[in-house]
């Protein structure tokens, strides 16, 4: 009997399945910058365009005039299943590719994902590193800068005290100007009235302080050892009291000195070397109020007797300086 069925011949080779489409493309993302390349036999992946169908399709069965349907013989069947079988096959090939690309994919996306971690630990290190000499620095800046706040309250108190003391030392140099403004145009008269005293030796002017000392000498003012005034005495103090009397606001104030406490007959009217050196400074006094015209509210008199000697000794030379008359001026 002749064989009326044959086998479906194999499928035209179609575009791939739109599943292994997906898994594959779905895939290939992953990959990243893996140097990965898929190839696929077109007419195997067309073989599984199909539903799969475990069970092979029933045989061509085409009807014949009495009726009977010709069924394939078994080695035709034998093909059919096998058939089946390879697109089964290729379709599970096919999955477990996708799911291998997906495997690989994720295998290489923990290693960069590692790498990154890494790479970010490293980074985090170095901020790390960065932010505390950072601290450090702003630590030592904050430090210095207390030092400097500190140095400038330490020169800024200093500063102040020496103000304070510039504040008074100021004021007493003023006051202290107030006191000696005077002295200079004093002694320029004082000068100008004993000019010829002082050039032969018999007078001489100092400044002490807030004082002027006019000193004349025991030669030009006494004879002997008395209290008695020489006319050149009277003369000198009658220039020297308009002198005293322009030097306004001042107090005069006649001292007496002698050289030594009298002796013999020089005791019964000076007892001692005060009552001596009183006796002198009160002429000088007397005539600078009478011929002088100096008022008397601004004269005064001290007696020093022998015991502020300008020369140490007992000698004619000694003697010559120690007795003398001093006319002081000042407040």
């Amino acid at each position: 009997m002749p064989n009326l069925v044959k086998p479906n011949p194999p499928p035209t080779p179609v575009p791939a399945h739109p599943l292994l489409e997906r898994q594959v493309e779905s895939s290939l993302p992953l990959l990243g910058d893996s140097q990965f390349e898929l190839v696929l036999d077109p007419n195997l992946v067309a073989m599984v365009d199909d539903p799969i169908d475990l069970d092979p399709p029933a045989p061509h069965r085409p009807d014949t005039d009495d009726g009977l349907v010709a069924l394939a013989d078994e080695p035709e069947l034998d093909a059919l299943r096998g058939y089946h079988r390879r697109r089964t096959g290729l379709w599970v090939f096919a999955n477990l590719l996708g799911v291998g690309a997906l495997a690989y994919a994720g295998y290489s996306f923990v290693g960069d994902l590692r790498g990154r971690v890494a790479q970010l630990e490293d980074e985090k290190v170095q901020v790390t590193q960065r932010l505390e000499e950072t601290e450090r620095e702003r630590a030592k800046v904050h430090a210095e800068k207390r030092d400097a706040e500190q140095r400038r309250d330490e020169l800024t108190a200093t500063l102040t005290t020496k103000e304070a003391e510039l504040a008074t030392q100021k004021a007493a140099l003023e006051a202290e100007a107030q006191k000696i403004g005077w002295i200079p145009d004093a002694q320029a008269a004082l000068e100008l009235s004993l000019a010829a005293e002082l050039k032969r030796g018999d007078a001489s002017l100092r400044i002490e302080g807030p004082v002027v000392i006019v000193e004349l000498s025991d030669r030009l003012m006494f004879s002997g050892v008395e209290a008695q005034l020489t006319a050149p005495g009277e003369v000198l103090l009658g220039k020297l009291g308009p002198v005293l009397t322009g030097i306004s606001g001042k107090q005069v104030q006649v001292r007496g000195h002698v050289d030594a406490a009298p002796t013999g007959a020089m005791v019964a009217k000076y007892p001692n070397g005060y009552a001596w050196a009183t006796a002198r400074a009160t002429r000088v006094l007397e005539v600078l109020q009478a011929v002088g015209q100096v008022p008397a509210s601004r004269l005064a008199l001290a007696a020093y007797g022998e015991h502020h000697p300008k020369v140490p000794g007992k000698g004619a030379a000694a003697r010559k300086k120690n007795r003398r008359v001093e006319v002081a001026i000042g407040p």
